[in-house]
């Protein structure tokens, strides 16, 4: 019998593996993914995740210590211009309500080498002033076209380029004169042996008018960074991400604002303490409590890249507060403010808790999310302190007293529409012309592109 040499690690208790390390990023291609335990647990049942692609199953039950599921790759558009995506891959073993085993593991979707051509087309800028000369600049990036090839343009009612020749890095440019006359300028590329096609839409405006028109609908993506602090971590403090995403609606008037958020997804920081990774879950029913955000705010100018700085928004979700931004919250559930929010008959709202259960709570989110106003479709916040998150909790009963000290850090935020104006991602994929929570989600991995600023699990601070 073979003996570990001395010094030699111990082999984690729970591993993932994921083979091959890189997919086709064709909707097809297929990784296998294992957990795989170091010790003999057999008949239990190994839970995994994914942000990116789609798992072929969110369990699956151990045999001979392994539990494997497949990853099928995302689709090529979901990369946008980025010439690769990277595809974090966990996976959870529940053994008691005390206990519970993690891993992790990666994965990157690269454009496929063969399949159809595809294209990717913008407008620099997307928006121009009616009458002001000069002209916009069409770039477009083209997939498995030879270099070479001509691209036709087609502006119906604009004066064009008719054609634009793809280089060797799959580049291409064409120019779209500024008109005299206000309107919109559908564009479309086209790669005529095989009809690949991409669409923009450029805006021009009369002189005062805005240059971007945000009525719509938007998936606001937001990897807010929380810094936890507690006795009971371990290490102390801790760093996390907590991604969010968010409906925004948008009614623009002018340089006016009506805006509606409506929270579709809100992750709560998982922590790892003394007695094992803890993480809490929401329910449906917990989405379903959180009310949906009403303000009104200005814009400073029409100009494209003025700032988009909304007033914060305050939640509670729970709770009925006199004063929702400053009042202590409740720690009681006996208190008299503590509302059965999400209707289970229990006070407070309800998530699961992989140590405790199930745990009733009161919940608080202070944030802002701010940035320029990029184009009709985007507004990009990649500073830094754009999204400031501040969450609170009150846990009912003996939970409450391992609770740690959360301290937001700035973070960046991202708005895409996703309502399918001014040729954005159209996320309404039932037609019924709303776009709900479950469409925003979806949209969402195919739309974001920032990424969160780098953020050690310990903080980097030295001990």
């Amino acid at each position: 019998m073979l003996a570990l040499a001395a010094g030699c690690p111990e082999a984690p208790p729970l591993s993932l593996t994921v083979e091959p390390a890189t997919l086709a990023a064709d909707g097809l291609t297929r990784a296998v993914v294992i957990a795989r335990t170091r010790d003999p647990i057999e008949g239990a049942v190994v839970s995994f995740a994914a942000t990116g692609g789609a798992l072929s199953s969110s369990t699956a039950a151990l045999v001979d210590g392994e539990a494997t599921v497949e990853l099928v790759a995302p689709l090529e558009r979901e990369l946008g211009r980025s010439p690769e995506r990277a595809i974090a891959l966990s996976a959870f073993l529940q053994l008691s309500e005390s206990e519970r085993l993690e891993a992790t593991a990666g994965v990157v979707a690269l454009p496929p080498t063969d399949g159809p051509p595809l294209l990717f087309l913008d407008a620099e800028p997307p928006a121009a002033v009616a009458g002001s000369g000069g002209a916009v600049v069409l770039r477009v990036l083209a997939r498995r076209v030879a270099a070479g090839a001509s691209l036709t343009i087609d502006v119906p009612g604009f004066d064009a380029d008719a054609s634009a020749t793809v280089e060797a890095d799959g580049s291409a440019v064409a120019a779209l004169q500024v008109p005299a006359t206000p309107g919109d300028a559908t564009v479309t590329v086209t790669e005529p042996a095989s009809g690949a096609t991409a669409l923009v839409v450029v805006r021009f405006v009369a002189e005062g008018e805005p240059l971007y028109d945000l009525t719509g609908a938007f998936a606001q993506i937001g990897p807010a960074r929380v810094k936890l602090v507690s006795g009971a971590l371990a290490p102390n403090p801790q760093c996390a991400i907590a991604p969010s995403i968010i409906l925004a609606t948008f009614v623009q008037a002018g340089l006016d604002v009506q805006a509606s958020y409506r929270t579709c997804d809100v992750t709560f920081p998982p922590v790892t303490s003394i007695v094992g990774t803890i993480t809490n879950q929401a329910t449906e029913a917990f989405y379903q409590a959180i009310p949906v955000v009403e303000q009104q705010f200005a814009l400073p100018n029409g100009e494209l890249g003025a700032e988009y700085a909304p007033p914060p928004s305050i939640v509670v979700v729970g709770a009925a507060l006199g004063d929702p931004e400053h009042e202590a919250l409740p720690t009681e559930a006996e208190d008299p403010r503590v509302e059965d929010t999400d209707g289970d008959g229990r006070p407070g709202v309800t998530v699961e808790n992989s140590l405790g259960g199930l745990q009733n709570i009161v919940f608080r989110n202070i944030g802002y999310a701010g940035g320029q106003v990029r184009s009709s479709n985007r507004i990009v916040g990649d500073r830094p302190g754009d999204l400031l998150a501040t969450t609170e909790t009150s846990v009912f009963g003996i939970g409450g007293a391992f609770l740690p000290d959360t301290t937001a850090l700035g973070s960046v935020v991202e708005l895409v529409r996703i309502d399918g104006r001014f040729g954005a991602w159209d996320a309404d994929v039932d037609a019924d012309g709303a776009i709900s929570c479950a469409e925003a989600k979806d949209a969402a991995a195919a739309v974001a592109e920032l990424v969160a600023p780098d953020t050690p699990f310990d903080c980097g601070e030295e001990r």
